[in-house]
């Protein structure tokens, strides 16, 4: 009846499913001796079913009525906007976590076409990209005078200011190596 419920996205009201001509032949109804039934989908906000609500009861509950799948229709309903409003938040959970993550190595714009689009492709594309290598000019001589501190200090200086130029320029970071940073522009977005 569930499954009807779901595929049909209509409501099923029975007084008696062992003699309903509709599932008297069902198996699960037989054996397990289903009588009145009302069951309802579940519909999202685009009239699809996500699943249903199902009440069994007794022959003659006066609850099993039009009355009755009309108030079980109305929870079924809220129900529905509940559990979709729920999916959004935990996407939306998932989405800005993703983007947290993605940030420490691409643009904005580069995180916004992932996001819009997914998974990246594999296989990749050919196209025209710039790259960008850095170090610092005399780096293992500096780093002799310098206290661990301070060299530490001015590695995360260096770092910081970096990154941010080069995302903010839209270019995606692809590593550091000690004083150095390699970056590109032109993918995944031209």
């Amino acid at each position: 009846i569930a499954e009807k419920v779901v595929a049909e996205a209509k409501p099923v009201l029975t007084m008696d499913a062992q003699v309903d001509p509709r599932f008297k032949q069902a198996q699960s109804i037989i054996a397990q001796a289903v009588r009145a039934v009302m069951c309802v989908p579940l519909r999202n906000k685009e009239f699809h079913a996500i699943g249903a609500i199902y009440v069994e009861g007794r022959p003659g509950n006066p609850m099993f009525s039009e009355r009755g799948v009309e108030f079980l229709a109305g929870f079924a309903g809220s129900s529905a906007i509940s559990i979709e409003n729920a999916q959004l938040i935990e996407r939306h959970a998932h989405e800005e976590q993703q983007r947290k993550l993605l940030s420490r190595y691409f643009s904005e714009q580069v995180i916004a076409e992932i996001v819009q689009h997914g998974e990246a492709q594999m296989g990749g594309a050919a196209r025209e990209i710039t790259v960008l290598f850095t170090d610092i000019r005399g780096f293992t001589s500096l780093l002799e005078r310098l206290e661990p501190g301070a060299a530490v200090e001015m590695l995360n200086d260096y770092f910081t200011e970096l990154v941010e130029e080069v995302l903010a320029e839209g270019g995606t970071l692809d590593k550091s190596t000690g004083d150095g940073v390699m970056a590109f522009w032109g993918a995944p977005t031209e």
